[in-house]
């Protein structure tokens, strides 16, 4: 669209008074008009973004106009500095305000313009219509959204007018009042005095906590009168006075002041200001209280600069939100979760652009990265005051930042939060944590949760003095309050002396000699005040059932990794005022706080507890508690100090009140002491309930908070918050607290916030926190180094957890004790806080452990020798670590950030002190080196979503973790070994750190030489390549291929290829081994890497040098083993091989891989790996003597694991690759041997053919996407100059392949005699599958109709085809059905048989519409599934609303090339009616019961082992056995019952139906654990980032197994409270009968009914409310917690969604949903061609979410196949030619070679009843020689039987050119028509002679004779020639060409060009026929 046009058309809004207009800052950073490109303000919704911002919000808002400001410090004026004099002193305890300290004041210059985007077009005012400029104007002239927020919360402690000024009685007792000469009227004292407002009487003011002031007359005298307003002599003037309510004991304002001043003769006008008001006072006190101390004001500060060591800005009385955030964002949680760049852009992503200012997720966000960027704090020289002289020392200032929108959002609806008076950090920390909490529980987010990481419980045991019985109770807090003893000061004397110096001084109107003197109380007293056994009078005993006296004594029962110790400073005095107490108590840098005041361990043996009965109610007197209400106390807090006061009277009742301020529960519901918790009896509304609710708790919580809170809703959520423990008896869920973090309570301080000021109202905040053992000072946007933290006089002090290993090297003698000390540690390391326990049935009691660690120390025992931990190896570790400052002396490390081509250099031995430090959990031994990878995490990128997937020119296409090029966000990695460690003692992860042991303990003693060096490679660093022209030969790479050799064998080579994730390792160690798993496992010094690498660019190579190899291995994946040393073991060199991480795109399809911006992708990775080589400082060692070669490269099938890339392509990408980069290549292919022939092939090919790289290049962009043939045979071709006609298999011209879902699979009708002389048949028909891959031709239902296009695209006919830019149509589709309609007559048929759920499909059209009523046998359960399968996709199409739709016209043409025949094969969908009458018709068997068909005939089904009740079909007659074997699969660990071959054994046929496509129609598919690899990985990524996974699935079937498997998954990386959501029409029936299926399941699973216990995990994840079913997605969005948002905050779940077609149900509308989410994943589990995947989603392009091709594939493959086929011994095979078995068993089974395969063609023709099988013949192919074929009269009739004629035509073959084929025609031909290779012989004498040649006398002839049919004719005797008479008609064709089918039943040949029969008279006369006519030289077959 054209600027003009945009300018007249685009959306702007003038801003009214109400509008919020963001023009001070980007909502998403801190930039504001003052940096360089300005800010732009949208002139729609007047968000405020920066130039790094504003095109992303552009893009995701279609906001294009905006408002561009530009301001520019003005220079400052030359005038002369004001003089002292006219300095004013500040009044207010305030920054930057009126009367509070006063900052330097900047000016500034303006500059405005548009910007239209996206071109980012700036224009000049003037230049644009009307309405945009006025618009503009309204967003400058209007306030800033900060401003109005100030000016909302401003003034400090907000002065309000005294409820008493306008009704004030005055005395009329003629007092009058003198300018002069006061005195108080109650003692001597003529300075701070008040004259009351009522009376006139002059009194002194209350003494102030220095013992400066009064002495507190004028409130005695309030006291004794009850005259409420005084206002302070001296400071009345014409504009008011300070005015003081005592009965509001506040400062107040008097409007009518001069009037009520007048009454006492003073005009108020003629006074001037002498006295100090109550403020001024404060100012004064507070400016010198611990001031010099506490900010260090007496020290040369150093300032501080950087990434986190940001400043943040005074905004108001905002010290203490400054202070606690610096605090907070010191923690690597709260960085990892709210400042880690990829957390950020999460944060960012998931959250809607006009909510991000509303949205606390993306306001800590927003200030985690400005804290952690350093953008914000860069050096700047201070402004100067006008006129005043640069100082001798410049000095310099950061900017800092003002997070305005995260205070207001924090402070929103609190009453004293939400305004600019100074707060108790304590009690806003309380006020934080909750926030957070509700936060994250609203967004579904708590699995994220950090404030379970604060809090404390603590173990109340109170014991009855009577009795002696006890109660324990628990409390949760996330504060540990320590009580101050003031008698417990060391220093009472001194502390007295002054005292009284001062009291000497105030009295005379001086000020004190000589400095302050604070009490000095040890620590140690105030901890043992707090937790000293306290007296509790009127504990109810229900011992005794009477009140009486407890013993209280506290104990911490959970040690939590963070603990808030608030010092109680802040108290009242004995005349109630609020007084903060003078003391000085240094605390410990390192806390053994278990050992100091131990731990609860919960009732004691020997303890009675007491009974469990509630107290009566204790009665409060009314009077007291109405007196008390009346002191503007709470009604609860006043009945709870009378009753605990025993009614002692209001005083008593107050001071309890005074001494009780802080209690978290002061104003809650009084609960007796000792007695039990019951519910109150407090009725509820329903609109209270309603209110609750609706914040996402359910009915019971809600029920029960209001109840503990007299209803109040507000109270009530509080409540629910504050009470994790106190829901028991409402039913657990999803509001439920996360779990208290425990260990060994031992600490080292991290933090002091302290307080400057005598109340907590009043004064200032800093904060120091301590970074690798030193402090840093933080005073606002003052940040410095700390000389002297004032540890003595903090207020709030933040603790760590962690364990002093180092200190106790005795304690750490066992496994065990090392154990339990690494479970600490661990628990501190970055990424996971919490480990999965051994068994989920510990008792909070029982120690947690790290099985992996313990098993790896015991394997170490036996593998390693000499292995000797804690003698040897830990001391050397421990060692290692303590020596870190020396091997690493500078910390100042770079970080390899994306696209900086840098090189980080560790010396070896500190390389592994950090590996050290990392494997025993001591992050902060390496933190400041990891600070500072941290600290280069500074770019924040908003994921942006690629509009065209078929751009080629995208460089992000396919980026290296499966992403599509949407995502562009980076990442450091972890370095913690927490996840193997807590894995299982026997598996990958134990294995790994037994990797680890052999190294450190290889390394014990050792000088380790040289240094490790990690390289970021740029691909601008190269020559650019064109790809497509380039003349490199390929005959230039000299290239080894093996397939029993590892990369890491060929130690000669110079790089080693490390076949990399993006995220290098994936980003942290988790029990798992693939191919760079591995890697890093055996060269440990690789995993420094993990620290320092920012994630891999498209563009972007990691080259790793130094690292030799510690470890051999074995196996791969699940199987991986330590398999002994390698060969660094034990020697000090480092390692010159280079280890080159590339990363491979993950593969979708062949086409996708070969599409130019893709294939390039990789072909530029492999050049820029296999380019140069390091070297770039001599090693300390000298290289390897000969043989080393540093152009030789190792490397392998790339990308071919579970990144699922084509072998093909990855070879010829390391080809070229190669051939340009000048290398040489060993290539391994990892066990697979017929790769490595397939590859050499290859290369021998384009070696003739001296092909170059270019043209390799083009062979493989020239190709057709939807070609199926072999990749490598295609190029062979082409290179080879062949002619490629004939050779191009295609899926099918129909845009779907038919075999694609079911390989092989259909229908089959069996015809089997049933007697000897095969006089009866019985015809069988097995399997009825509807082919619902059909349904990819037509539109998704939830597409249909829009006005969306596709690269897809529909027309009038309903057909889907290629036509780009057309609407998609929505016609009722048609299924594909067996070709029932072309069975002669079906109630012919004898039975249907049917092997599993899904090949019943088509079963209502055969039963309720064409009237079947003969037997139709399967399993019970798959009976059971299958009603569930039909039920479901009934529903689904009726939901999907098909029914009103058009049909879909097949007569038009363009679904000619799409139907493979007549579209009779389609029809209409079957009704639900019709589903019930087919499952009427049912008879349910069991695995191995014997059905009789017929006489003569049985059936038995046998365990397939595929799916619940699938089976195979074994059928036995009197002669003959025909097995079934239909989707078998020998897979194991799976639910269904195991595949069982005894039953199947020694079959005649064995038909062979659904197994898995082979190499030779479609590429092999992964195996299943590689897929689920894929799965679980795709998982993992995406619910951590908050994301959603799409996983269509049929609701019957593998989808049992994989939510076992993910569940499990899940599990093992702590994920576990990630929500699963199964969505499907039957959901729930499909769960529940699954775990009531015991008969069918595998032997582990069915053994678990017996004990009794579900066999599935879902019972226990459905009362977890981890999983949930829904009938469909609209339910789903209506009825589950979550949100169906794609776009709202990090809400990570899983959606199990069936009709995985995506055509209609869950899975569609799913996947429509979530379509533009680039957080989400959807993963294709099915086992589709490349063809069949493409169409699957084409409709749905383009796709922002990831897309991953994950087939699970348990069915028998071709190798699989052979094996079961060779055990089973058959005589002969019927398969469809589809699965290649004629030309692959053989290769695979050499014994098979001898067993006949008979292959049906069904090409061209529907899978249903692909061929008709006959035991009389078997075959469908007739190919005739060609000189037969020219002396037969055409058209030839041959007879299967004597009644059943069928004429047939002579067709020449496209396959031989001499050869024609015998087709049927089109109509007319019985499908029952036995076809079969016809022999030719040349005449039927020379056939006679033939078989007397080989001995074979007692077969006969049967001639046709035109009269009497067939004339018989012996071979007998030695006669040459028949002895037939020459003038019968049959003698006449002895000398015709013959033409012989022969047959599987008896031992028959049928013989003739009309009819002859050779009839053997022996059994096995057949055999010995068919060997004769193999003989004979004139003798032609196919």
């Amino acid at each position: 669209m054209a600027t003009s046009e945009l300018l007249e058309n685009a959306a702007v809004s003038v801003p009214t008074s109400a509008a919020s207009v963001y023009k001070d800052e980007c909502i998403y950073c801190f930039h504001s008009p003052l940096n360089e490109n300005g800010l732009f303000v949208s002139l729609s919704s007047f968000h405020g973004l920066c130039r790094r911002h504003v095109e992303a919000y552009a893009a995701r808002t279609n906001e294009q106009l905006y408002l561009h400001i530009k301001m520019t410090e003005r220079a400052p004026k030359d005038e002369p500095a004001p003089m002292e004099e006219e300095k004013v002193a500040p009044t207010k305890m305030a920054l930057g305000v009126e009367g509070g300290f006063q900052l330097v004041k900047t000016e500034y210059d303006y500059d405005y313009a548009i910007a239209v985007l996206p071109a980012l077009e700036m224009l000049a005012l003037d230049m644009v219509p009307a309405r945009v400029r006025e618009a503009a104007d309204a967003v400058i002239v209007a306030e800033s959204a900060s401003f109005v927020d100030d000016v909302a919360a401003w003034e400090g402690e907000n002065i309000k007018v005294s409820d008493h000024a306008e009704s004030l009685v005055q005395l009329d007792n003629g007092v009058k009042i003198p300018p002069s000469g006061w005195k108080c009227a109650m003692c001597d004292l003529t300075t701070n005095l008040w004259l009351n407002l009522s009376d006139g009487t002059i009194l002194c003011g209350r003494k102030n906590w220095d013992g400066s002031g009064g002495n507190g007359h004028a409130l005695e005298y309030y006291q004794q009168t009850g005259y409420p307003l005084a206002v302070k002599l001296g400071t009345i003037t014409a504009e008011g006075g300070d005015v003081y309510s005592y009965a509001e004991d506040d400062s107040v304002k008097d409007p009518l002041l001069a009037t009520h001043m007048a009454h006492f003769g003073i005009n108020v006008a003629m006074l001037e200001k002498t006295e100090k008001t109550v403020s001024e006072m404060e100012v004064d006190l507070n400016r010198n209280y611990e001031f010099s101390r506490i900010t260090e004001s007496g020290e040369d500060l150093v300032s501080l600069f950087g990434p986190g060591f940001t400043g943040m800005v005074n905004i108001g009385n905002s010290c203490y939100f400054n202070s606690l955030m610096q605090v907070l964002f010191a923690l690597p949680e709260f960085r990892a979760r709210f400042a880690a760049t990829p957390a950020v852009d999460a944060v960012f992503v998931a959250t809607p652009p006009h909510e991000v200012v509303s949205s606390l997720h993306a306001q800590l966000a927003k200030l985690g990265a400005g804290l952690l960027s350093g953008d914000y704090s860069q050096p700047k020289p201070a402004p100067l005051p006008p006129g005043a002289d640069p100082p001798e020392t410049p000095k310099f200032v950061q900017d800092g930042i003002r997070p305005r929108m995260l205070k207001y959002l924090l402070g929103r609806g609190h009453a004293e939060f939400s305004t600019k008076a100074q707060q108790d950090v304590e009690e806003y920390f309380r006020h934080v944590i909750t926030v957070l909490e509700r936060a994250d529980h609203a967004a579904g987010t708590s699995d994220a949760d950090l404030t379970h990481l604060f809090k404390v419980t603590l173990e109340d045991r109170y014991q009855c003095s009577a009795s002696s019985a006890v109660r324990y109770e628990d409390r949760e807090d996330v504060v540990l309050s320590i009580n101050i003893p003031m008698d417990a000061a060391t220093n009472a004397d001194a502390v007295a002396e002054y005292e009284a110096r001062k009291a000497a001084a105030a009295a005379s109107g001086a000020k004190p000699e000589g400095e302050p003197v604070s009490a000095a109380i040890p620590f140690d007293a105030c901890l043992s005040h707090t937790f000293a056994p306290s007296s509790l009078d009127g504990f109810y005993s229900s011992a005794i059932g009477a009140r009486t006296t407890a013993s209280v004594t506290t104990k911490i029962k959970t040690f939590p990794k963070y603990l808030m110790v608030q010092m109680r400073k802040f108290s009242v005095s004995a005349d109630w005022r609020p007084i903060k107490l003078d003391v000085s108590i240094p605390l410990p840098l390192d806390l053994d706080l278990e050992a100091a005041v131990g731990r609860g361990t919960g009732i004691a043996d020997g303890e009675t507890p007491l009974p469990e009965e509630a107290a009566p109610e204790p009665e409060a007197d009314p009077a007291v508690v109405a007196q008390l209400v009346s002191m503007g106390f709470s009604e609860n807090a006043c009945k709870k100090a009378v009753i605990l006061t025993g009614n002692a009277g209001a005083e008593a009742a107050s001071n309890w009140i005074f001494a009780h301020m802080d209690d978290a529960d002061l104003n809650e519901p009084y609960v007796a002491p000792g007695a039990a918790s019951a519910a109150s009896a407090v009725a509820v509304s329903e609109d209270a309930i309603a209110m609750v609710s609706a914040m996402g708790f359910d009915r019971d919580q809600a029920v029960v908070a209001l109840q503990q809170t007299d209803g109040n809703v507000e109270r009530a959520i509080e409540w629910i918050f504050s009470h994790p423990n106190g829901l028991e008896d409402a039913p657990a869920s999803t509001a439920a607290a996360a779990p208290v973090s425990d260990g060994r309570g031992i600490y080292t301080l991290r933090a002091i916030i302290s307080h400057v000021g005598s109340s907590t109202r009043a004064g200032h905040y800093v904060c120091h926190i301590r970074k690798d053992g030193a402090f840093s000072f933080f005073n606002d946007e003052l940040v410095a180094i700390s000389k002297n933290p004032p540890l003595d006089l903090g207020y709030v002090y933040l603790y760590e957890r962690s364990v002093q290993v180092l200190q106790s090297m005795a304690d750490l003698s066992s496994v065990e004790a090392l154990v339990a000390a690494m479970v600490d540690l661990t628990r501190l390391s970055d990424p996971l806080e919490q480990l999965p326990v051994a068994a989920d049935d510990a008792s909070p009691d029982t120690p947690l452990r790290l099985p992996g660690l313990e098993g790896a120390l015991h394997a170490a025992d036996e593998l390693l020798d000499g292995f000797d931990f804690f003698g040897t190896v830990l001391p050397s570790m421990i060692a290692s670590i303590l020596a870190l400052p020396t091997l690493i002396p500078d910390p100042n490390l770079p970080a390899l950030s994306q696209d900086q081509p840098e090189t980080l250099r560790l010396s070896r031995a500190g390389a592994r002190a950090v590996l050290a430090a990392a494997f025993l959990g001591m992050t902060a031994a390496y933190e400041r080196i990891n600070e500072t990878f941290m600290a280069k995490r500074q770019r924040i990128r908003v994921a942006t979503v690629v509009s065209d997937d078929d751009n080629d020119n995208d460089a992000d296409d396919g980026a290296g973790d499966g992403d599509d090029g949407s995502w562009v966000g980076g990442m450091f990695g972890s370095l913690s070994f927490a996840a193997v460690m807590a894995s299982g003692s026997l598996g990958v992860g134990m294995q790994r750190v037994l990797c680890m042991l052999a190294y450190f303990h290889h390394t014990v003693g050792v000088e380790l030489e040289g240094k490790l060096e990690i390289c970021r490679r740029v691909l601008n660093e190269l020559p650019p390549i064109d790809w497509a022209t380039s003349e490199a030969r390929l005959t230039d790479v000299d290239v080894a291929l093996n397939h029993d050799i590892k990369i890491e064998d060929v130690a000669h080579a110079g790089k080693h290829i490390d076949f990399a994730n993006r995220h290098l390792h994936i980003g942290c160690i988790i029990p798992s081994a693939t191919q760079e798993e591995v890697l890093f496992s055996i060269r440990p010094e690789l995993f420094l890497a993990l620290l320092a690498t920012e994630s891999l660019l498209p563009h972007e190579a990691v080259v790793i040098r130094g690292a030799p190899l510690f470890a051999r291995y074995s196996g791969y994946l699940h199987s991986f083993r330590y398999a002994g040393p390698g060969v660094g073991a034990g020697s000090a060199a480092a390692d010159p091989t280079e280890i080159v991480a590339i990363d491979a795109i993950v593969a979708h399809s062949v086409g996708q891989q070969l599409r130019a911006s893709w294939f390039q992708r990789d072909l530029n990775k492999a050049y820029l790996g296999f380019s140069g080589f390091l070297l770039n400082e001599p090693l300390s060692s000298p290289l390897p003597a000969d043989g080393w070669d540093p152009a030789l490269i190792s490397t392998g099938m790339w990308g071919c694991g579970v990144f699922m890339c084509n072998p093909t392509i990855k070879f010829c990408q390391q080809l070229m690759a190669a051939a340009v980069a000048g290398c040489r290549l060993v290539y391994s292919t990892f066990g697979k041997a017929e790769t490595a022939r397939s590859h050499a092939a290859l290369f021998a090919a384009l070696v003739a053919a001296d092909a170059s790289v270019g043209q390799l290049y083009r062979i493989l962009q020239e190709r057709d996407a939807a070609r199926c043939d072999p990749l490598d045979a295609y190029i062979i071709r082409i290179v080879s100059g062949e002619s490629d006609e004939g050779f191009a298999e295609y899926g099918t011209r129909r845009g779907f392949g038919w075999g694609a879902d079911v390989p092989g699979g259909g229908s089959f009708l069996v015809r089997l005699a049933t007697d000897e002389s095969h006089n009866h048949w019985a015809s069988l028909l097995v399997d009825l599958p509807l082919e619902l891959g059909g349904l990819r031709c037509f539109t998704p239902s939830p597409l249909a109709s829009t006005t969306r296009t596709t690269g897809y695209a529909g027309n009038n006919a309903g057909v889907v085809k290629p036509q780009p830019d057309a609407p998609l149509p929505h016609v009722r589709p048609k299924y594909r059905l067996p070709a029932l309609d072309a069975l002669p007559d079906v109630h012919a048929l004898d039975a249907v048989l049917i092997s599993s759920p899904a090949a019943m499909t088509a079963l209502p059209y055969l039963v309720a519409h064409m009237g079947f009523a003969g037997k139709v046998l399967a399993t019970a359960a798959a009976a059971d599934f299958g009603a569930i399968l039909l039920r479901a996709l009934v529903r689904e199409h009726e939901a999907a609303g098909w029914d009103s739709a058009p049909p879909a016209d097949f007569a038009h043409p363009a679904w000619a090339d799409l139907l493979p025949q007549d579209a009779q094969a389609w029809r209409s969908l079957y009704s639900l009616r019709d589903v019930e009458v087919a499952l009427d018709a049912i008879e349910r068997v069991s695995y191995g019961q014997i059905v009789h068909l017929q006489p003569g005939l049985t059936a038995l089904a046998a365990p397939s082992g595929l799916a619940l009740g699938a089976c195979c079909w074994s059928l036995e007659s009197l002669q003959h056995k025909v097995v079934y074997l239909a989707g078998a699969s020998a897979a194991t660990g799976c639910a269904p019952t195991p595949l069982d071959l005894a039953p199947l054994l020694g079959p005649d046929v064995v038909i062979v139906s659904n197994t898995a496509p082979g190499p030779h129609n479609a590429p092999v598919l992964p195996q299943p654990s590689d897929s689920i690899t894929a799965l679980c990985s795709v998982i993992g990524a995406t619910v951590s980032s908050g994301g959603t996974v799409i996983i269509p699935v049929d609701p019957v079937g593998a989808v049992f197994d994989l939510i076992e498997t993910v569940t499990a998954f899940l599990a093992s990386l702590s994920l576990h409270t990630v929500s699963q959501l199964f969505i499907s029409p039957l959901a729930k029936e499909a769960l529940s009968h699954a775990n009531i299926a015991s008969e069918w399941l595998a032997p582990e699973l069915r053994d678990k009914a017996f004990v009794p216990t579900p066999p599935f995990c879902f019972s226990s994840l459905l009362a977890s409310r981890h999983l949930a079913h829904y009938r469909s997605l609209e339910q789903a969005i209506a009825l589950s917690p979550f949100s169906f948002d794609p776009d709202a905050p990090r809400e990570p779940k899983i959606l199990w969604v069936s009709s995985p077609h995506l055509r209609a149900g869950p899975a569609a509308q799913a996947l429509a949903l979530y379509a533009n989410s680039t957080r989400s994943s959807l993963v294709i589990t099915q086992p589709l061609d490349e063809t069949a995947f493409d169409e699957l989603l084409a409709p749905f392009h383009p796709l922002a979410l990831r897309v991953v091709h994950a087939p699970i594939e348990h069915r028998l493959d071709a190798p699989r196949l052979a094996q079961v086929l060779t055990h089973l011994s058959p005589g002969a095979i019927v398969a469809s030619s589809a699965l290649g078995l004629a030309s692959s068993l053989p290769a695979l089974a050499p014994t098979l070679a001898s067993i006949p395969v008979h292959e049906l063609d069904d090409a061209g023709a529907p899978p249903p009843l692909a061929a008709t099988i006959h035991l009389a013949a078997g075959f469908d192919k007739v190919v005739v020689p060609h000189e037969l074929a020219a002396t037969s009269a055409k058209p030839l009739t041959f007879h299967a039987t004597a009644a059943l004629p069928v004429t047939a035509a002579l067709v020449p073959d496209a396959t031989r050119s001499a050869f024609y084929r015998l087709q049927l025609p089109d109509s007319g031909a019985d499908p029952f028509q036995p076809l079969g290779i016809l022999y030719a012989v040349p005449t039927a004498t020379q056939l006679v002679e033939a078989l007397h040649a080989a001995g074979i006398h007692d077969a006969s002839l049967l001639l046709p004779d035109t009269g009497s049919g067939l004339v018989p004719m012996d071979v007998a005797g030695s006669s040459t020639t028949p002895a037939v008479k020459a003038e019968t008609p049959a003698a006449a064709r002895l000398g015709l060409p013959c033409i012989i089918i022969p047959s599987l039943a008896g031992s028959q040949l049928v013989v003739g060009p009309t009819h002859l029969q050779v009839k053997a008279g022996s059994p096995d006369a057949h055999s010995r026929i068919a060997a004769v006519l193999h003989a004979m030289d004139s003798f032609k077959v196919l």
